[in-house]
């Protein structure tokens, strides 16, 4: 009886200090996975409006040559030749897809598709990030139907 009382208490005095320990770890790294999801992001923004930069001064570049403009509940990134950049997210054959597309000035001609995130399993549907980049393409014409 006592050693079973022995093993509960140390059960919950275990679990308290990892509880503990995992809520810090957890407080601490989301200032900087906050950061690091920013800095995607910007960088993926940046490439697909095909503006070069330095990993270093990504923010600085992002924050000097594009315009951000929020229009009903949509984020729009426009660079200083006048294309635009914006998310989309869908959903694929094994989780969603996310991903920014750029087009041009003319706001018909896509200037760049950059997948972001995928679930789709290695082979046929984790090729999705090098058919995207051709298949898509650039240069081909788009029609956008507003919902």
């Amino acid at each position: 009886m006592k050693s079973a009382f022995r093993i509960l208490i140390f059960v919950i005095i275990m679990g308290t200090v990892s509880g503990v320990l995992l809520i810090g770890v957890n407080s601490y790294t989301s200032i900087f996975i906050a950061k690091n999801d920013e800095l995607k992001l910007k960088s993926s923004i940046l490439d697909a409006l095909e503006i070069s930069y330095e990993k270093s001064k990504v923010i600085d570049i992002f924050n000097s040559q594009i315009q951000v403009l929020n229009k009903s509940n949509h984020t729009f990134y426009i660079a200083s030749d006048k294309s635009i950049a914006f998310e989309f997210h869908g959903p694929g054959l094994w989780g969603p897809i996310s991903g920014i597309i750029s087009l041009e000035k003319d706001l018909k001609t896509i200037r760049k598709l950059k997948i972001t995130y995928q679930e789709e399993t290695p082979g046929l549907g984790g090729r999705i990030r090098l058919k995207a980049e051709g298949f898509w393409g650039e240069g081909k014409r788009v029609k956008f139907y507003v919902r």
